[in-house]
């Protein structure tokens, strides 16, 4: 899905007069005088409204002795921000609340999954509006292959898109590091502490190692050097091609 952001009031009402005139369809409830829309998210290949998913984020004003959650829903119990407009939630195309209006940041991490935050803390609510995790985590990272990355302290895991965890919360969170799957593995830092031990590697979904560990003691003046245990995978590096580099495990 592509945000699409919403300048104003004026430019609402021109989209709101551009739906309705090409495919009848009536957005009017996004006018109400309580609601500030601050975008929307759309399929960005889908040829018109009414073959797609659209999601509309908002903010309201209303006035402080009026606030309530929606009853019977998992927020009932949840405070509610809405006087200052500033909290943001999420509402269907017909209108319906899909998430209150809580939360400072919503995003779209794909799947039919968003990310919402709130006091920099953050979560995973489906477009259904369930919610998969509570704002828990210090950080939720772009999905990448099915699997999200999570960070907590300096510590991260991964999940799956109904939030079990897959990988435990067992690696050194990397700023620098994308933290994210490409061709089925990631590069991981795991720090032994007792030790002084930090290691990097490469795991695939099941957080099974599947490259050499390049091992180092930062409390040794070789913290820079990096030494690699031999290849976890089983081949002998003999059988390699030979003269051709580019080719160096070619054993064809």
């Amino acid at each position: 899905m592509i945000y699409r952001q919403i300048e104003n009031k004026n430019e609402l009402f021109s989209f709101c007069e551009f739906v309705k005139e090409n495919w009848s369809i009536d957005y009017s409830f996004l006018l109400k005088d309580d609601i500030i829309v601050k975008g929307y998210f759309d399929d960005d290949e889908a040829e018109d409204p009414l073959s797609a998913d659209i999601f509309f984020v908002y903010a309201k004003i209303i006035r402080p002795d009026t606030i309530s959650a929606p009853q019977g829903t998992i927020f009932e119990k949840l405070k509610i921000y809405g006087s200052s407009g500033k909290y943001l939630g999420l509402l269907s195309g017909r209108g319906d609340i899909v998430i209150p209006n809580c939360y400072n940041t919503i995003e779209y991490l794909g799947n039919a999954l968003f990310r919402v935050g709130r006091d920099n803390r953050y979560g995973i609510i489906s477009s259904e509006g369930k919610v998969l995790c509570g704002t828990i985590y210090d950080k939720i990272l772009e999905m990448s292959e099915y699997t999200i990355g999570i960070v907590k302290g300096k510590k991260m895991g991964y999940m799956d898109c109904l939030s079990h965890i897959v990988i435990p919360m067992n690696y050194v969170y990397l700023k620098k590091n994308q933290n994210m799957f490409h061709n089925g593995k990631v590069t991981v830092r795991k720090y032994i502490e007792e030790d002084g031990i930090v290691q990097d590697y490469e795991i695939d979904h099941y957080n099974n190692i599947v490259s050499s560990i390049h091992e180092w003691n930062i409390n040794e003046d070789d913290y820079d050097l990096f030494p690699s245990r031999p290849p976890i995978v089983d081949y002998d590096i003999l059988d390699a091609y030979e003269g051709d580099e580019v080719n160096r495990w070619n054993t064809d």
